[in-house]
């Protein structure tokens, strides 16, 4: 972070005093959507502090009571925050005394931690742990400033926060748990940095600047208004065991809304198929022949929705991944009956491109390790698996990961508990499956599929609640949410 915003004031002229006023304002915007009546914002003596202040002031100036904390003496605080005190005192911002910390924070109906930013090291000083713990005891909400204070590379006393807001790009300290936790729910805003500053370091940030690029860039292509079905390729879902219909039925919806424009749905039970819509194509994986020619003719593949795992199941998955030289998405019970085959990846895998889609369950089956060593490093977990398997892996979960073996990753910005329902994985398979067969490639469509799947269930979320949406809420919403993207000439 040091190092990209040296890079900021130097090539673009923009000065830290404009950082911190910008990165403030979003936070007190933030805040004064709560519209709470009592505001303490809690400083530390860097960078984070004077981002709080700057918060304050904002906030004072709305009309809404907001006090500041400093939890060290002002001597100790650096040259930018001791300015901005200067200018929010002459603004008629209240400074109060840390004396009664427990008190102050407990009658504020929302506290700001603005003590430490990112970078920080665990264990932590004893005066920042006090104000932590305190924090976490008192507080009835609380909005974290860029990261909630005591994230870190390793796990430590940490900031428990309602909302983050977090400045230009997550860092990857908060992808991995129990950071993530704390973070609550999380709302990335920009400063004025580059979003190619980051992609350039540290990997990029699958947010809705990645995403009118990659969408956008599709719709502008030479002669793109002279189109047929074929233009937007032909993807096959290769799914839908006993008992498990449903799987088939939302990844082969979710496909076509995403824009394929030819869509085969391969059954394992003939029983599967019943309830499909029109538009959807279908043949049996029993009839293999009928599935090969299908298979030549697709531009993209997705295996697993529904698919059973039995030796039967196992055997035609095997022998389609030994001669598809076509990209693959491998989900679900794929990637279980994977897990199963001890052979060398290169071997099993066959001679394609492939994507695959674990949870951390699914993922510590694939890789070894368990859950919580995965969770804990996720970035790190996510890089070494596609490098041992030369794929692209979508490890799932808060804040998904999408690496590549080329060493490419990016954290998505989009997703929230209402995607924690049965199915909604089948929806992702299916949307990353038409970006594949629309030409995109399998780092892309796995990180566009996953920002867009995400989106749909945010905007199903606000639409019926959290608590209610349902897989097929989420893939009814994904031509709402690629209709935000259009540019029409």
């Amino acid at each position: 972070m040091r190092e990209i915003e040296e890079r900021t004031y130097r090539e673009l002229s923009i000065t830290p005093l404009t950082l911190m006023e910008t990165a403030g304002r979003e936070v007190a915007i933030c805040v004064a959507k709560l519209r709470p009546r009592v505001i303490t914002v809690v400083c530390g003596r860097g960078n984070n502090g004077g981002d709080g202040v700057v918060c304050a002031r904002a906030l004072t100036a709305m009309g809404i009571a907001t006090q500041v904390i400093l939890i060290f003496d002002e001597a100790q605080n650096n040259a930018l925050l001791t300015q901005q005190i200067l200018w929010a005192r002459t603004c008629g911002v209240k400074f109060v005394r840390s004396n009664d910390l427990a008190a102050e924070v407990a009658r504020a109906d929302v506290v700001v931690d603005a003590i430490l930013g990112s970078g920080a090291r665990q264990p932590l000083p004893a005066v920042i742990a006090e104000a932590v713990e305190t924090i976490n005891t008192y507080a009835r909400t609380v909005v974290a400033v860029d990261v909630p204070s005591g994230v870190a590379e390793k796990p430590g006393l940490i900031v428990h926060a309602n909302k983050t807001v977090c400045f230009a790009a997550m860092k990857s300290e908060m992808t991995q748990l129990p950071a993530r936790a704390a973070c609550g729910e999380i709302h990335v805003v920009d400063i004025g940095i580059p979003s190619s500053f980051y992609a350039e370091t540290d990997g990029i940030a699958i947010d809705k600047h990645f995403a009118a690029l990659h969408l956008n860039h599709q719709r502008t292509l030479p002669g793109i208004r002279n189109v047929h079905k074929g233009t937007f390729g032909h993807v096959v879902i290769w799914g839908g065991g006993a008992g498990k219909s449903g799987a088939l039925c939302l990844s082969t919806i979710s496909a076509l809304r995403t824009g394929a424009g030819l869509v085969t749905a391969a059954a394992f039970q003939h029983q599967a198929l019943a309830g499909l819509p029109a538009d959807i194509m279908t043949t049996t994986a029993m009839d293999y022949e009928a599935l090969k020619s299908s298979l030549t003719r697709a531009t993209a593949v997705a295996f697993g929705p529904g698919l059973g795992t039995d030796e039967n199941a196992a055997r035609m998955l095997d022998q389609t991944l030994q001669i598809l030289k076509t990209p693959a998405v491998i989900d679900a019970d794929a990637l279980n009956l994977l897990a199963k085959d001890p052979r060398p990846w290169k071997e099993k895998l066959g001679p394609g491109p492939r994507i695959l889609t674990p949870h951390p369950l699914e993922f510590v089956r694939l890789f070894g390790d368990n859950v919580e060593t995965v969770q804990n490093a996720r970035i790190e977990q996510a890089l070494q698996a596609a490098r041992t398997s030369s794929t692209t892996v979508v490890l799932k979960g808060a804040n998904t990961v999408i690496a590549s073996s080329d060493e490419s990753w990016g954290v998505c910005q989009s997703g929230n508990a209402e995607l924690a329902k049965g199915g909604t994985g089948d929806v992702l398979c299916g949307i990353i499956g038409a970006f594949l067969a629309r030409g995109l490639s399998p780092f892309v469509a796995a990180s566009l599929g996953t920002y867009i799947q995400g989106e749909a269930g945010a905007l199903a979320a606000m639409q019926i609640g959290e608590a209610s949406v349902m897989a097929s809420d989420v893939a009814r919403l994904i031509p709402h949410v690629l209709r935000r993207f259009e540019r029409r000439e």
